[in-house]
C-alpha cells in the first residue's frame, strides 16, 4: 500500500442535527483520517475518533474533494457491508452516521461499501472504518493487525470443527450460460446455468435463490463433478411444485426447491448434458400443464430402446412412454449429448378431465409433432418444418414459434413458414423469440448480440433490427457493457414476456440475466437498454485462486479471465487484467512470485480454440500491481500506425521469438481492446503484419508486441505457468507439448527447453490434460530458491525435473519414475520451505495418489489420515501457520479413505480435520484453492462451474478467532489491509 493521505474534517450537518436535539460529535470531537477514495474498486482504510454516545456523520456528496478527481465523481448509495460492535452505523442516500455506546470506551470497526458514477461508468469504493471512542488513538495503522477489545458475553474461542457451514460466497456474480428462463403470473421466476445451478427468484425481489445444495438435494442424486442442471420448470397453477432434471436424474419439489424427492419411476439418463451442443441453450426439456401440476412431459433422448418422450399424470409417481413411432427419437451428434426433444403446451387449448390438450413436440434432427389430446393423445407429425429446433414456445394465441440451430425464426398458424431468416436485416442468428402478453400480434425476435427486430403482425413482416444495445448492471457492475464485452450477448437462452404488466421481457445470456423493454416503434434507430437481474447467481467456472502475500485474492476463470478481490460481499465493479469489451477470454493458469508477490503472471486466451486464425486472442500477460493491472507478454514499439487491415509496419527489438508465417496480435498498450492480427514477417528490427482481423480506430505509437511460446502460437494454447521472480517464467502449454519454454525477461521473449530423454512428438508427458483448473498442472516455481522450477513429466522417461535459472535454464531429472498414479497431476511448492513439494493424481483409482516430497522431489512419501492414505485429491494448497507451529497450513478436497470432503491440517500434514464436507453446501469439485497468507484457518477456493467461496468465520473483518493456541485472550483481530 502506497504512502497514506490523511486529512481532517468538521461536520457540516452537525449543526442542523444539534438544533433538532440529537447528540452529534462537531468539529474538534469527531475527527476522521484516511486515503482518498477514487471508486475504482478499491478497498481503502479510515479512521475515526468520537467520544462516548457521540454520533459522527459522513455524506460523501459533501466530500467529493477528497476524492481523486471531484469533477467526475457522482455518488448515489452507501451500504453498510459489515457492522460494528460497540455502535450503530446508519445509511441514507450517499451518507452514513455512527453513533457511539455512551458506555464504552476503546475501538470498533465496520466497512460500508460507496457506489457512484465515475465519468459516467458505475463503480465503487469499499471503506474500512476504525473508530476509537473517548480518547483512543485516532490514526491506528491499518496494516497492523490491531486487537479489537471483546465484551465479556463474547468471551470464549470458537473452534473450527463447529463451522461446517463457515464458508461464504466469494462474491463475483453470474459469468455462466443461463440457458433457461420461466417466469409465472404470480411473479415466480426459475433459471438454469450450464455450468452447474438452478435458481428460483421472483419479479418483485429481484434476487436469485440457487436450490442446488447439499442440504436441497436428496444424496446419490448429485455427486462430486457430475453433470448438473438440463433443465427446471414452475408448476405456474401451484409455484410451490418444481420439476429439474439434475445429473439425469428427475427431482420433484413441492416447496419451491427448499427440499427435491427423486422421482424414481423414471430411468436414469446421463445422455442429456447440460453442457451440450449449443452450450446447452435448449428448451424447454420439461412442460408442465398449464392447468395440472401432476402433469408433465420431457424426453428422454438417446439411441437406445426407451430413450423417448415420456409423460405423467400422478406427479412424478409413474411415468408413461409415448411410443417412438408417434414421436421419433432424438440421436443426432452422439455421446453423451444427443439431439434433445423440446416440448411445450399451447396455453390455448381446451381443457378436458382437468388437463390441458394441446402439446407440441420437436425433435432434433426430425420434425416437430403435435397432440390435440393430452400426453396420451394420439400425435401427429408435422411437414414443411424446422429439423434443428433449439428453442420452442407456444403463444397465447396458439401460434408456435421456434429458433432452429441455424438462428433462423420460424411460425407455425395452420402450416409452417420461415419468418425470419438469420442474417436478415443485419440481424441474427436469432435464438429465442417473445410476444407482447396483452398483444398477440406484437413479436420480437432477439438475436444472439442482443438485438432484436420487431413484427407488429404476428410475424408476417419485420422492422429490421434495432441499432445497438446496451447492458447496466447496478446489482453486478462487471456485467455492464462498458466493462464487460457485451457486443455478443449470447441472448439465446430462452425468453420470456413478463405475465405481471411491467412490461419487460427477461432473456438468459451468456453472462447472466437480463431485462428491457422491448420498442415498438422506431426499432432501427433504437437502442435496446437491457439491465442486468443477475445477483445471488454465481456460475464462473474457476482455473484458479491466488492469495499472495501481502496482496489481495485473485481468481481466474472460463470466460472470464481474472477478477481480483476486495471484499468477500460486494460483487466486483470491473475485471482485472481484463481488457475492456474484447470478447471471452479464459484465464487458464497463474501464479505469483515468491520473493516480490506482487508481480503476478496468468495465461490467457480464447475460449473457443481457434488459434492460428484471426479470431484467436491470446492475452497471457504480467502484473507488478498484484494483479490490478495486467499488460500482455511481449516487446513495445512506437512507431505510428492506424488499425485496419492490409500490410502495416513496425520497428520492435531484435531477437524477438517471432518467426516469418507466424500469426500474432498487435496491441494498444493504453487500450488493450484496440488491437490487430495478422501474419508476420519478422528481421532485424523490422516486423511487417498481414492484419485481415482488428478492433477499434485510430493511429497510435503506444503498441505491444505480444509474445507467447511457439506452440501457442501453432494451436497449443493455454496451459500452465509459474513464476520464479519478476522475470523468470516458465510455461507449459496444452497437453503433450513439444517443449517445456522459459522467458527470462518477463515475456518478451520465450525458448523451447530441451530435457535429454524427453520425446518431442507424439507423447511427450508435457502439459496438462485439458483446459482449466481440473486438468493439472506440473509445473511450480520453488517458493523459497528463487532460481529453481520443478517440471513432472508422464512420458517414456517419467519422473520429476529440476531446473535452475543460473546462465540459461538446466533440467536434470531428481526423480525417475511415476510418483503415482493419475490421470490429471498437479504439483505445488510449499511457501517459506525451500524444496518442499506436494503432489496429487486428482484420480480416485488410486489409494496412494497424494504425495509429499522435502527434499526437491527426489523422494516421495504417501500423505495419510492416520492409517489412511488420501485418494481422489482433487484440490490441495497451503495458508498462514498456526500458532505455536512452524508449517503453513494445509488444505485440500479428497478422500481420507472414509469421506470425502474438504480436510485442513494444522501440522504439516500429521493430522486433518473434515472442516467441511461440501464447501458453501456446493456439490462441485474445488478446481484449486489458496489459504490465506495472514490468517489461519481462512482459505479461499473456485468450483468448477458454480463460481468462488471462501472458508472461515463469515464477519471477514470481525471473526472469531479459529486458532486456540494464540498467545492472547482476544478472539477477534482487524484483517490485513489491502
Amino acid at each position: 500500500m502506497g504512502k497514506m493521505r490523511y486529512w481532517r474534517v468538521a461536520w457540516v450537518l452537525c449543526l442542523v442535527l444539534i438544533a433538532v436535539g440529537s447528540r452529534v460529535a462537531c468539529a474538534g470531537t469527531c475527527v476522521v483520517g484516511g486515503q482518498r477514495y477514487k471508486l475504482m474498486g478499491e478497498t481503502i482504510d479510515w479512521s475515526m475518533k468520537v467520544g462516548g454516545g457521540q454520533t459522527c456523520i459522513r455524506d460523501f456528496r459533501f466530500n467529493t474533494a477528497l476524492s481523486n478527481s471531484p469533477g467526475h465523481i457522482t455518488v448515489e448509495e452507501v451500504r453498510l457491508i459489515a457492522a460494528p460492535q460497540f455502535g450503530q452505523v446508519k445509511t441514507q442516500g450517499a451518507g452514513f452516521s455512527y453513533e457511539a455506546k455512551s458506555n464504552f470506551s476503546g475501538k470498533d470497526l465496520f466497512v460500508v461499501a460507496v457506489f457512484g458514477k465515475l465519468d459516467g461508468s458505475p463503480r465503487s469504493s469499499t471503506v474500512r472504518i476504525s473508530v476509537s471512542v473517548s480518547g483512543s488513538s485516532v490514526f491506528a495503522d491499518p496494516g497492523s493487525h490491531a486487537r479489537l477489545p471483546v465484551p465479556a458475553s463474547t468471551s470464549g474461542v470458537l473452534s473450527l470443527s463447529a463451522h461446517e457451514n463457515a464458508s461464504s460466497t466469494l462474491k463475483i456474480g453470474g459469468g455462466g450460460y443461463n440457458t433457461g428462463i420461466q417466469i409465472c403470473s404470480d411473479g415466480t421466476m426459475a433459471s438454469r446455468v450450464n455450468s452447474a445451478f438452478a435458481y428460483i427468484g421472483t419479479v418483485s425481489g429481484g434476487v436469485w435463490t440457487n436450490v442446488v445444495t447439499t442440504k436441497s438435494v436428496p444424496g446419490g442424486v448429485y455427486g462430486a463433478g457430475t453433470q448438473g442442471v438440463s433443465e427446471i420448470q414452475l408448476a405456474c397453477s401451484n409455484t410451490q411444485i418444481v420439476y429439474m432434471k439434475l445429473n439425469g436424474y428427475m427431482l420433484k419439489s413441492t416447496n419451491q426447491g427448499a427440499s427435491w424427492g427423486n422421482l424414481t419411476g423414471w430411468t436414469h439418463n446421463s445422455n442429456e448434458n447440460p453442457n451440450a451442443p449449443f452450450s446447452g441453450a435448449f428448451g424447454p426439456l420439461i412442460a408442465v400443464d398449464p392447468q395440472n401440476p401432476n402433469v408433465m412431459l420431457t424426453g428422454s433422448p438417446g439411441p437406445s430402446a426407451g430413450q423417448q418422450m415420456y409423460y405423467t399424470t400422478d406427479g412424478g409417481t409413474t411415468f408413461n412412454a409415448i411410443s417412438a413411432r408417434s414421436i421419433a427419437q432424438s440421436t443426432v451428434f452422439g455421446a453423451p449429448y444427443y439431439g434433445l426433444l423440446v416440448v411445450a403446451y399451447d396455453p390455448s387449448s381446451s381443457v378436458s378431465g382437468g388437463q390441458k390438450q394441446g402439446i407440441w413436440v420437436c425433435s432434433y434432427g426430425n420434425q416437430c409433432y403435435r397432440t390435440t389430446g393430452g400426453p396420451a393423445g394420439s400425435w401427429t407429425q408435422t411437414r414443411g418444418g424446422p429439423t434443428t429446433v433449439i428453442f420452442l414456445r407456444v403463444d397465447q394465441g396458439g401460434t408456435v414459434w421456434a429458433n432452429d440451430s441455424r438462428g433462423n425464426l420460424w411460425r407455425y398458424n395452420g402450416s409452417w413458414s420461415e419468418v425470419l431468416a438469420s442474417g436478415a436485416s443485419g440481424g441474427g442468428p436469432y435464438g429465442v423469440s417473445v410476444t407482447d402478453v396483452s398483444n398477440v400480434n406484437n413479436v420480437w425476435a432477439i438475436d444472439y448480440n442482443g438485438d432484436v427486430n420487431y413484427s407488429a403482425n404476428g410475424g408476417s413482416s419485420w422492422s429490421g433490427i434495432s441499432a445497438a444495445h446496451s447492458v447496466s448492471a447496478s446489482d453486478v457492475p462487471w456485467l455492464a457493457s462498458n466493462i464487460t464485452d457485451q457486443s455478443d450477448m449470447s441472448a439465446a437462452g430462452g425468453a420470456v414476456f413478463d405475465p405481471n404488466g411491467s412490461g419487460k421481457v427477461y432473456v438468459g445470456a451468456g453472462t447472466g440475466v437480463f431485462k428491457a423493454t422491448l420498442p415498438t416503434a422506431s426499432v432501427t434507430s433504437a437502442t435496446i437498454a437491457w439491465t442486468s437481474v443477475t445477483a445471488q447467481q454465481e456460475s464462473l467456472v474457476a482455473t484458479t485462486v491466488l492469495s499472495p502475500a501481502g496482496g489481495l485474492v485473485n481468481v481466474f476463470s472460463w470466460d472470464r479471465a481474472a477478477f481480483k478481490t476486495t471484499v468477500p460481499g460486494i460483487y466486483s465493479s470491473n475485471q482485472a487484467g481484463y481488457p475492456f469489451n474484447i470478447g471471452i477470454v479464459g484465464g487458464w493458469s497463474a501464479d505469483y512470485a515468491a520473493g516480490s508477490p506482487s508481480t503476478l503472471v496468468m495465461i490467457a486466451a480464447s475460449n473457443n480454440g481457434g488459434a492460428g486464425t484471426g479470431l484467436f486472442l491470446d492475452l497471457s500477460g504480467v502484473s507488478t500491481d498484484g494483479g490490478s493491472t495486467w499488460t500482455p507478454f511481449g516487446a513495445t514499439s512506437s512507431t505510428s500506425n492506424t488499425v485496419g487491415t492490409g500490410s502495416k509496419t513496425w520497428t520492435v527489438p531484435a531477437g524477438l521469438s517471432i518467426s516469418n508465417g507466424d500469426r500474432i496480435q498487435i496491441y494498444r498498450a493504453s487500450n488493450l481492446a484496440v488491437f490487430m492480427n495478422g501474419l508476420a514477417t519478422y528481421s532485424g528490427t523490422r516486423l511487417r503484419l498481414s492484419v485481415d482481423n482488428f478492433r477499434g480506430s485510430g493511429t497510435y505509437t503506444d503498441w505491444i508486441i505480444h509474445s507467447v511460446p511457439k506452440e501457442v502460437i501453432a494451436g497449443k494454447f493455454g496451459g500452465c505457468i509459474a513464476a520464479a521472480d519478476t522475470t523468470h517464467f516458465l510455461w507449459l502449454p496444452l497437453q503433450n507439448a513439444a517443449n517445456p519454454w522459459y522467458t527470462t525477461d518477463s515475456g518478451v521473449t520465450w525458448a523451447a527447453i530441451s530435457v535429454a530423454g524427453i520425446p518431442t512428438s507424439g507423447t511427450t508427458g508435457w502439459g496438462p490434460n485439458e483446459l482449466g483448473g481440473t486438468g493439472g498442472c506440473q509445473v511450480a516455481a520453488d517458493r523459497v530458491l528463487t532460481d529453481t522450477f520443478y517440471l513432472y513429466n508422464t512420458s517414456t522417461q517419467p519422473g520429476v525435473y529440476t531446473c535452475t535459472t543460473g546462465s540459461g535454464l538446466s533440467c536434470s531429472r531428481t526423480f525417475a519414475g511415476t510418483i503415482s498414479t493419475g490421470a490429471s497431476p498437479r504439483i505445488k511448492s510449499v511457501p517459506g520451505k525451500a524444496g518442499h513439494l506436494f503432489w496429487s493424481g486428482s484420480d480416485g483409482s488410486s489409494r496412494n495418489n497424494f504425495q509429499r516430497s522435502t527434499d526437491g522431489g527426489a523422494h516421495w512419501a504417501a500423505v495419510t489420515d492416520g492409517a489412511n492414505n488420501f485418494s481422489n485429491v482433487q484440490a490441495f494448497c497451503f495458508g498462514a501457520a498456526f500458532s505455536g507451529q512452524s508449517y503453513p497450513s494445509i488444505y485440500l478436497q479428497g478422500n481420507d479413505g472414509s469421506n470425502f470432503g474438504f480436510y485442513m491440517s494444522k501440522d504439516g500434514g500429521t493430522t486433518w480435520s473434515l472442516i467441511a464436507q461440501w464447501p458453501n453446501g456446493n456439490y462441485g469439485l474445488v478446481a484449486d484453492c489458496a489459504g490465506d497468507p495472514v490468517t489461519p484457518g481462512y482459505v479461499y477456493m473456485g468450483f468448477n462451474g458454480s463460481g468462488y467461496a471462501y472458508y472461515g468465520k463469515l464477519n471477514f473483518l470481525l471473526k472469531r478467532d479459529v486458532d486456540p493456541a494464540a498467545n492472547d485472550s482476544d478472539p477477534m483481530w482487524l484483517e490485513k489491509a489491502a
